[in-house]
Parts: C-alpha cells; structure tokens; sequence
C-alpha cells in the first residue's frame, strides 16, 4: 500500500481504536453493574460478551453501538485508503495479472506546472508504470527517476529533450523492463553503452532515432544465449 494511503487509513483507524476501547470499557463497567461476577466474566472471558449483550441488552446497547461505530469507521478508513489516489487523474492504482494493485503515473507538459516535476515525481517514487511522453522529458527530468525502484515500464516517446545523457539514469532502474524510446535522440552508441546490458530490460521500442537494428538484432540474440525473449521496434 502507498504511503499515501497508509496516511488516509490511520486518519480513520486510530480514532476508530480509540473509540473501541472506550466502548469495550464501557461494557466492563455496565457489566459490573449487574453483577461483580458478569463484569469479571467480560473483562477475563471475550466469550462472556456473546451472553451478557443479548441477556441484558439495555444495559449493553449503549456502548455495543459504540462498538460498531468504531468498526464502521475502521472499515472506512480501508476503503478510503485504497481510493484515495485516484483523486489526481494523472495517478491510478491499476490490478496486475497477479491480482496486485501498482501505482501508474501518466505526465504530460500541459498537466504539469513549471517547476513541479521534481515534487511529483518524488511524490510517487513507487510508480510501475511511467509515461512522461509528447515533450514532457528531457535529461534533466530523467535524472529525476533515481531512486525509482520499483519502476518496470518507462515510456519517453517523442521526447527530442531525451539523449544518450539521459539514458544513464534510466539505466539505474533496477526493475526496468520496457522503455519506449520512440522519436528521441538517443544513439546506437547510447543504446549499447546503456541499456544493452540491462538484466531485466525485455522490449525496447526505438523508431525514428539513430538506433541501428542490427545493433538490436544482437541484442536480442544475446538475449537467447541467456534464456530472455527480448522484443524490439526499430526502423534503421
């Protein structure tokens, strides 16, 4: 679960502890006005309370309705905690084919103020899937990246800001998988000294750039010697 969401849960779950053991309390003590053996039996015995609430529901309604106000909200911290993201239409939480839910952020120029890309993208540094396409990268903003560890899937397509300079901290992503490189001005020499030795990158996408496809016909070769189907797109 993001750090975002914890912090939504705990704004709900606390008070809601709060309010349980206060109303729990409060049953012992209603409990002990009937009788010092019930109020023992329900403090010491949890099974106690299955008989004392429905054999003296006046006395117990009170704080059992407490009880369930504080489950309630409990409740609705978890619901809140799982939605809460979605607030910001540039950020989903998306289920995987494992049934996991991942962090996907999509970036572009117009929906992101001068200056603010730094914040947001360390705001959610737990990101899986990144799209910072159609001019919003350059190789100032990928420098950005680090850190992002979690990071399996990188599109840059028709970002011309985005050279072999930038291709050095992509190629720190330890779980990098696809990068979508489209339209950059990345080399065929960027590409080898880079992003060819990347243990888990499987598909990279490299039209109209200076990427060579003989150069990913090795690549990919090199893949089979070590069990990795690896896919390409190129147009050299």
């Amino acid at each position: 679960m993001p750090l975002q969401e914890y912090g939504v849960t705990l704004f709900f779950f606390i008070p809601a502890l709060v309010l349980a053991a206060i109303a729990i309390l409060w049953l012992v003590v209603r409990a002990f006005d009937v009788r010092a053996l019930w109020g023992l039996a329900v403090l010491l015995l949890p099974g106690a309370v299955l008989f004392f609430v429905p054999m003296h529901w006046k006395k117990a309604r009170a704080p059992v309705l407490l009880l369930l106000l504080a489950c309630l909200l409990g409740a609705g911290g978890l619901v809140a905690g799982q939605f809460i993201e979605t607030r910001d239409p540039r950020v989903k939480m998306v289920e995987n084919d494992q049934h996991v839910k991942e962090k996907h952020v999509t970036l572009a120029r117009a929906k992101v103020a001068a200056g603010e890309e730094a914040a947001l993208l360390k705001k959610h540094a737990d990101v899986v899937v990144l799209q910072m396409n159609d001019g919003f990268a350059t190789d100032e903003t990928l420098a950005l990246l680090d850190g992002m560890n979690e990071l399996r899937e990188l599109n840059l397509n028709d970002d011309p800001g985005v050279t072999d300079a930038g291709l050095a901290h992509v190629a720190k992503l330890p779980k990098l998988e696809i990068l979508k490189l489209n339209r950059t001005a990345v080399t065929d020499e960027g590409f080898t000294k880079y992003l060819a030795d990347l243990p888990h990158l499987r598909e990279v996408q490299l039209r109209g750039t200076e990427v060579k496809t003989s150069t990913l016909r090795k690549w990919k070769n090199k893949g089979k010697e070590l069990n990795l189907e690896r896919l390409y797109t190129s147009d050299k």
